[in-house]
């Protein structure tokens, strides 16, 4: 067998800044940390958060299952670039983590010592050993015993989820529990026996909210690794990926440059918090509002950005400030064009041009990820640089006027009748026009921050067919 090799070794020499550093902040399913440290102590705090997706309504006769991070195991993949192989693999082994549709999750934690998994959310199991009492002929309903005390969801707020029954008030049947309790109801249409009702639900899922959290640490896992100057998180291909947060030390944190008349941060774990505020981060106060959102991860926050249904969701400052704007970057994800008549838009503006108000907008094309410019009324191809990187996109608009006069998020002003379907990220706008060094440097920042699309190759053997792996757990490079 070869000799195998760590590709780098975690000793002084490898910091010029010695143990010290600044901290920063990334996040995304798949990012990275620029300007990074070689060693095991660098990263502060790191999350991986769990996330479920029920592709439809379930029903008795038609199951959708529930696809969760970790069903088909849950590594972290770290890589010194965005499309090496990964220098380590943190194998989590058999953890599922799964999410509800009001934001709460799961989560592994790296607290800078110990890998913990706090779990939130119970998955139960129907089969032939549940519990379930006959209320057909009392009250149209069968009771099924659980072993959790969960959190308390009535029919008319019920966020847990099934993948045989839906949880929608107004569905027959629906579900929803008390602490040691799930409630399937009927009000019309009830099976005829008890018995038909118990196959109903057998072998059906149901994801409940814990009371409390179960955390738990994590023995044997080792400590995440960063390496000299640039490191990448990620994750191997998976039907659902985690979205993760870091905290981590580096030798020097970029910021965005240049001047930064408004900026506004969707991301993070917001899914399950309850500000509705959408706070101008760059001090300046240039704070939003949204209108018409449902506060679901459809219609509101959701992991690492806020998410627009199309339908009447906005955000605006009701055109009462006026921005100075040369440049944008917006970071976006999945926008799609929701009517063949209707313009979608992403920004709408309002923008003094040769004394008269125009109103403007930034609008997506006929196919995903495109955009149609003229001059944000009408820019033209040639006055916007867009880098794709595969599903998060991140436009940097140069604009020519002087002046916004009102700005709206996910629509052309709330009585302009024109919505998006989509996720915004962040938006900064300057007002400045940026250098090609500030463009090239805040488009490393926004995919630190945001993420980008994609998997970390892992190489499980070298060209002979030796693994590559240790007793540390995570896979080296060969010489």
């Amino acid at each position: 067998m070869r000799k195998l090799n760590k590709l780098y070794s975690f000793s002084s020499s490898d910091n010029p800044n010695g143990v010290g550093g600044k901290e920063t902040y990334g996040s995304g399913k798949k990012f990275p940390i620029w300007n990074s440290m070689a060693g095991t102590d660098k990263i502060k705090s790191f999350k991986l958060l769990g996330y479920t997706v029920q592709n439809g309504t379930p029903t008795p006769e038609a199951p959708i299952p529930l696809l969760s991070v970790g069903d088909e195991g849950l590594k972290l993949c770290i890589s010194d670039s965005e499309t090496g192989i990964a220098l380590q693999v943190v194998n989590f082994g058999d953890v599922v983590l799964r999410s509800l549709p009001n934001g709460v999750c799961d989560s592994i934690e790296w607290d800078g010592k110990n890998w913990k998994h706090v779990q939130r959310i119970v998955s139960i199991i129907i089969d032939e050993n549940t519990t379930i009492q006959d209320q057909l002929e009392a009250s149209n309903r069968i009771v099924v015993q659980v072993d959790y005390t969960l959190v308390t969801k009535s029919s008319a707020n019920n966020t847990n989820l099934c993948s045989k029954i839906s949880n929608s008030a107004s569905s027959v049947p629906r579900f929803h529990n008390y602490p040691n309790t799930i409630y399937v109801v009927w009000n019309s249409n009830k099976p005829a026996t008890f018995e038909e009702a118990k196959s109903l639900i057998m072998g059906a899922e149901f994801c409940c909210e814990l009371a409390e959290p179960v955390e738990t640490i994590l023995e044997g896992i080792p400590a995440p690794q960063t390496s000299d100057n640039e490191t990448w998180f990620g994750a191997p291909p998976a039907s659902v990926k985690p979205y993760m947060m870091c905290e981590c030390k580096v030798k020097k944190a970029l910021k965005y440059q240049g001047d930064i008349s408004a900026w506004w941060y969707f991301g993070g774990n917001k899914s399950n918090e309850t500000d509705r505020q959408i706070t101008d981060i760059s001090g300046n106060g240039n704070d939003l509002t949204p209108y018409n959102f449902a506060w679901t991860r459809e219609s509101g926050w959701d992991q690492g950005g806020i998410h627009s249904d199309g339908i009447d969701d906005i955000i605006d400052d009701n055109e009462s400030r006026s921005y100075k704007v040369k440049d944008a970057l917006i970071t976006t994800s999945n926008f799609e064009k929701i009517s063949a008549e209707n313009i979608d838009c992403i920004i709408g503006a309002k923008i003094m041009y040769n004394n008269y108000k125009y109103n403007c907008r930034l609008h997506i094309g006929n196919s995903f990820f495109v955009v149609v410019p003229d001059y944000i009324l009408s820019l033209k191809p040639s006055d916007i640089s867009v880098e794709e990187a595969n599903n998060t996109n991140y436009f940097l608009i140069s604009n020519k006027e002087e002046e916004f006069l009102g700005i709206s998020l996910f629509g052309y002003f709330k009585n302009a009748r024109y919505y998006s379907k989509g996720t915004l990220h962040e938006l900064v706008l300057f007002g400045n026009k940026l250098t090609d060094s500030e463009n090239e440097n805040n488009l490393k920042v926004a995919k630190q921050r945001n993420g980008v699309d994609g998997d970390i190759n892992i190489l499980l053997a070298d060209s002979n067919g030796d693994l590559l792996t240790d007793s540390e757990n995570y896979y080296l490079t060969s010489n």
